[in-house]
């Protein structure tokens, strides 16, 4: 992404992560360009849904369960191998419906790095 390291303090990504290919190189450079506590807010149509499937662009595909591989390290260890090297909190991770009844997931994630940790659990 055109971003440097540490330089951005929100990501607001709404509609977006479904049409991006490989979801562990969205949120490692997602984790990149945050700054520790950065807050990545995300809204993504669920796979436990209608939504994900029905649109011919959506490449990638997230449900509510998705994001612990992200926020917990019991989950990150199955996706080292591949890649992944971004440490986020979760805030908090909910499904919604939204307009013709879609089911949404919205995920508020904060990155994690060298400093002070926030918000309650925290990844070891």
């Amino acid at each position: 992404w055109p971003f440097e390291d540490n330089s951005v303090g929100v990501i607001r990504a709404h509609d977006a992560l479904e049409h991006l290919k490989n979801p562990i190189h969205t949120m490692n450079e997602a984790w990149r360009v945050l700054a520790h506590g950065g807050f990545f807010l995300i809204q993504v149509p669920s796979s436990d849904g209608l939504g994900a499937h029905c649109d011919p662009t959506h490449v990638s595909f997230w449900n509510k369960r998705s994001f612990r591989y992200y926020t917990e390290s019991g989950m990150q260890q199955y996706i080292k191998h591949a890649g992944a090297n971004c440490r986020f909190q979760k805030i908090a991770v909910n499904e919604v419906h939204r307009y013709d009844g879609v089911k949404y997931v919205d995920a508020h994630l904060v990155a994690l790095k060298e400093g002070t940790r926030f918000y309650g659990e925290v990844l070891i």
